[in-house]
């Protein structure tokens, strides 16, 4: 970007919109937003006499990042995190303690967007990362492949497990059955020895076979990626497809893996999907909704509010390296995310998509609890 990202995206939603701006929030209002989506709760009057009586002119930049490194932060997002990608449900064998720990943990650091949803995919349940298996849960393979389109993708795929997506043009049938040949051969295995629960692969040897019900002809497709080019399934001679033996109760470890790889080349900086997804729904955490929404309904027939801005944020974040808290610093640092709730002067109401105002955000049930405690 020629200046900060902060900077360029707000000149791009100034260009678009069409007409005046509400004026930037008020000091009250702004600690009030920051605080919450920081830290999940409201701020103490303490701290909003504290923040009202300071007249030195970085008082908000430097509020933001006091906020980014408190433990808060990391507490906070894990909650948002873990509604955004577990849906409330409590699945698969890792406890719902260890979970957000592991997600914490991460978020106390220097979280990176591939990084977490490699771990998620690629998930085993060895070593310090074991909770990361919770986000594949039961290991169903259909509900894997949809929720990784849905929550990596940001597209809805379940329509087309059966046919090309009935709406949506793009969205292919062979798009459903793709990824979902990259995860058929996941399951729960129990460790005789330490008996506990780990995700395993078996052998892949063929391909899918897949057919709509609008047609009579069959077709076939290996692991493959949305848009991308299929997977070779490897073969081996008998008794050579194994990396490692069986040992503890645990099946032998084949030498070709196809979840990991889908771990691996999903989360590339070069999947358009998998980078426009992320930006979208960071965006939507910290904005109240996406540039491009529904969520997982990110298509061209469901083009982004402002194109130019999600190609700036997919590139900027590219350029660093997936960084969370960077980015959700510079969105904080915007005058689109500080602008006020308040119509402009004259006006009685204002499209949300075009950010002219604040987007009003309801509390979450996380921080309603907060606040109310």
């Amino acid at each position: 970007a020629a200046g900060p990202l902060h900077v360029e995206l707000d000149k791009i939603i100034a260009a678009k919109a069409g007409g005046s701006l509400a004026q930037r929030s008020d000091d009250a209002e702004f600690v009030r937003r920051v605080k919450l989506d920081f830290t999940g709760t409201i701020p103490t009057a303490s701290e909003v006499r504290a923040f009202l009586k300071d007249k030195t002119p970085n008082k908000r930049t430097k509020l933001i990042d006091q906020l980014l490194a408190k433990d808060t932060f990391a507490s906070h997002w894990t909650d948002r995190l873990t509604v955004m990608l577990l849906e409330r449900q409590n699945l698969g064998k890792v406890t719902e303690e260890e979970w957000r720990r592991y997600l914490t943990k991460t978020l106390k650091g220097n979280p990176k967007w591939d990084v977490l949803a490699r771990e998620m995919i690629a998930a085993t349940g060895k070593a310090e990362v074991r909770p990361a298996m919770k986000f594949l849960g039961t290991a169903d393979h259909h509900v894997m492949t949809e929720n990784i389109a849905r929550l990596f993708l940001g597209m809805d795929l379940k329509c087309a497990k059966c046919h090309d997506h009935p709406s949506v043009d793009e969205w292919k049938q062979a798009y459903y059955w793709g990824l979902f040949s990259y995860l058929n051969q996941t399951k729960n295995a129990t460790n005789t020895k330490d008996k506990q629960v780990y995700l395993v692969e078996g052998v892949a040897t063929k391909k899918v076979n897949f057919q709509s019900v609008f047609k009579t002809e069959k077709e076939i497709t290996g692991p493959r990626l949305p848009g991308g080019k299929e997977v070779v399934i490897p073969t081996f001679e008998k008794g050579k497809e194994f990396e490692k033996p069986p040992v503890d109760g645990l099946p032998g470890v084949p030498k070709f893996r196809p979840r990991e790889l889908l771990a691996r080349d999903l989360v590339s900086k070069d999947n358009t999907y998998f980078v426009r997804n992320a930006v979208n729904r960071i965006w939507y955490l910290m904005m109240g909704r996406g540039l491009a929404h529904p969520l997982d309904e990110v298509h061209g027939q469901n083009p982004p509010s402002h194109p130019k801005l999600m190609e700036l944020l997919i590139r900027e974040f590219v350029a660093h390296e997936f960084d969370v808290k960077w980015l959700v610093r510079e969105i904080a640092l915007s005058e689109s995310y500080q602008r006020s709730s308040r119509l402009p002067k004259g006006l009685k109401k204002v499209a949300p998509e075009s950010w002219r105002t604040a987007h009003p955000k309801a509390m979450t049930p996380e921080q309603m609890l907060k606040a109310v405690l």
